[in-house]
C-alpha cells in the first residue's frame, strides 16, 4: 500500500512538471510539447501579423502551420497548392510584407503573407543568359544560402563560369540579385576557403536584413565577422560590433569536417554540437540579433543571443535562452518568437523536433542578462 501511494505521489508530480512545461516558461515565455511533430524543420515565418506560424517540412516536402489545439504542426492550406513543387524553406523579410518560399530546382514564390497569395513565381536557374564578365559567361548555379532584402535576395551561391567552347568551372561566394531578374546579379566576396564554405551549407540562418540593407555573418578569417550590403553599393563592408568577443583570442571558428555528399551531414552535425560558433543572425526592429551556441558542461548547450545596434556598430545586451535543445530554429515575429527546440542530427534531415519555447517580443527586444524568462 505504502509503495502504491509512493507510485501515485510520484506519478502526480510528474504529471504536475510536465503541464508546467507544457503552458509556461515563465512570464513572457511559454513551452509547448509538440505532438505531432514534422520531420525536418530549419525555417519559418509568420503569418496574419503574427496570429500564424508556418513553417516547411523539407523532408515531407509540405509547408505546415502551428495549431494551438493540437499542440503540433498540421498541413497548411499552402501544401495543397506548392507541394508539387517540393517546398525547401520559407521566410519573411525583416517587414514581414512579403513571404518567400524555395522550392527544389530553383524555384521561388513570393507570398502575401496576410493571405499566402503569390505575388511572383520565379526560376532562379532557367534559361537566362547570364553576365558577361570579360571574355567568360557567369551564370546562378545553385543557392546554398539566402535571405531577403526587400525585394532582393543575397545569397551565398554557386556560380557557373563558361569560358567558350565546352570550358566550364565553378567559384563560390556571396551575389545579390533582384528576384525579379536573377541574370543580374553582382558578386560581392568570392574565394572562401574551402574549409570556410562549409558553414553556409549547413541551413544555419547566417544572412539577414533590415529594410533595404542586407547583414551576414562572415566566417573566413578565423574569426566571425559581420558584413553589410548597402543597396546599390555592390560590395560587402566589414563592420566592427562583434570585435569585443574575440578580443581573447579563444573562439575562433571550429574546424569541420568535409560536407560533400549528404552522407557527410550527421559527422559535421556532431562537430557543430561539441562548438562554440555563431549559428543565426536575424534583423528585426532596427536591432540585430545573434544566436551563439556553445556546450554545457554537464551535457546539452547553452544558447545566448546578442542584440546589435547597426547604427552604432555595437553590441548593446546579451541575454541567456532558456533551453538545452542539440539545435533550434528560431523564427521572429510581432508579437512572439518561436524558438523550436530540436535534437540531435541522427541522418541527413532526420532529427527529432520536440517543442516549442514562445518569447513574447517585447521580452527579446528588453531582455539583458540571464532574464529572458522571468
Amino acid at each position: 500500500m505504502q509503495a502504491r501511494q509512493h507510485l501515485i505521489f510520484s506519478l502526480a508530480i510528474l504529471l504536475l512538471l510536465v503541464g508546467c512545461r507544457d503552458s509556461t516558461a515563465g512570464v513572457g515565455c511559454r513551452y509547448v510539447i509538440l505532438s505531432p511533430t514534422p520531420g525536418w524543420v530549419s525555417s519559418g515565418a509568420w503569418m496574419k501579423s503574427g496570429a500564424e506560424l508556418v513553417v516547411v517540412d523539407a523532408r515531407a516536402g509540405k509547408v505546415l502551420s502551428f495549431d494551438p489545439q493540437e499542440k503540433g504542426f498540421v498541413a497548411q492550406p499552402l501544401t495543397q497548392a506548392l507541394q508539387r513543387s517540393s517546398p525547401l524553406r520559407i521566410t519573411s523579410d525583416s517587414t514581414a510584407r512579403n513571404l518567400f518560399i524555395e522550392f527544389e530546382r530553383g524555384r521561388f514564390a513570393v507570398l502575401d503573407p496576410r493571405r499566402a497569395f503569390p505575388i511572383h513565381w520565379k526560376n532562379l536557374f532557367g534559361s537566362s543568359p547570364g553576365n558577361q564578365v570579360s571574355q567568360e559567361t557567369r551564370r546562378l548555379d545553385s543557392l546554398y544560402l539566402w535571405a531577403p532584402v526587400n525585394m532582393d535576395i543575397l545569397a551565398y551561391a554557386a556560380i557557373k563560369k563558361d569560358v567558350g567552347g565546352s570550358a566550364e568551372s565553378w567559384l563560390e561566394g556571396f551575389v545579390q540579385f533582384p528576384i525579379e531578374n536573377p541574370r543580374q546579379f553582382q558578386m560581392l566576396g568570392a574565394g572562401n576557403r574551402e574549409a570556410s564554405k562549409i558553414f553556409y551549407r549547413l541551413g544555419h540562418p547566417l544572412i539577414s536584413s533590415l529594410r533595404d540593407t542586407g547583414y551576414l555573418l562572415f566566417l573566413d578569417s578565423g574569426f566571425p565577422g559581420l558584413y553589410r550590403n548597402r543597396k546599390g553599393a555592390g560590395e560587402l563592408e566589414p563592420m566592427d560590433a562583434l570585435d569585443v568577443l574575440y578580443k581573447s583570442g579563444k573562439k575562433a571558428n571550429p574546424l569541420l569536417p568535409r560536407f560533400i555528399r549528404p552522407e557527410d551531414f550527421p559527422a559535421v552535425m556532431r562537430a557543430v554540437e561539441r562548438s562554440s560558433m555563431p549559428v543565426g543572425l536575424y534583423g528585426w526592429d532596427d536591432s540585430l540579433y545573434m544566436i551563439f551556441r556553445s556546450p554545457r558542461g554537464g551535457g546539452g548547450t547553452k544558447w545566448v543571443m546578442f542584440k546589435i545596434d547597426p547604427e552604432a556598430d555595437r553590441i548593446v545586451a546579451s541575454f541567456e535562452i532558456p533551453t538545452q535543445a542539440s539545435h533550434l530554429t528560431v523564427v521572429p515575429g510581432p508579437k512572439e518568437w518561436a524558438f523550436i527546440e530540436k535534437g540531435p542530427v541522427r541522418g541527413y534531415r532526420n532529427q527529432d523536433v520536440n517543442g516549442i519555447l514562445f518569447v513574447a517580443t517585447s521580452r527579446i527586444q528588453t531582455a539583458a542578462g540571464e532574464g529572458l524568462c522571468r
